[in-house]
């Protein structure tokens, strides 16, 4: 469960940083720039870009990379992360619930 919540908080950060990258990049245009998840991975590793849609293409199904992934890949990379971070908090959550120990003293609903 420490895992889940180690994830939840790294993308969290990653979300955040994006975001502040994402603005200084704009404030340094002067108009508002995305910056996309694909922009960002083409500019920190072409070779792992490329080979990822090598191996989508080639072993799982070749229209996974054409609608999903592109879609994926052109949205805002603080979006992107943000999404990843909600699954990993709410995955933590849950699984805090279900074992009983995850009860926050404000979430707690008293039947008076």
């Amino acid at each position: 469960m420490w895992i889940l919540r180690i994830f939840a908080g790294l993308f969290w950060a990653l979300t955040w940083m994006g975001l502040g990258a994402e603005l200084l990049r704009s404030l340094e245009a002067g108009a508002w720039r995305v910056l996309s998840l694909g922009e960002l991975w083409f500019t920190l590793h072409v070779g792992s870009l490329n080979l990822m849609q090598a191996v989508v293409q080639r072993y799982l199904w070749t229209k996974l990379w054409d609608p999903a992934a592109i879609f994926i890949l052109q949205q805002s990379v603080w979006l992107d992360l943000l999404a990843i971070a909600v699954v990993f908090s709410l995955l933590w959550r849950w699984r805090a619930r279900r074992r009983g120990d995850g009860q926050r003293k404000w979430f707690n609903h008293r039947k008076d």
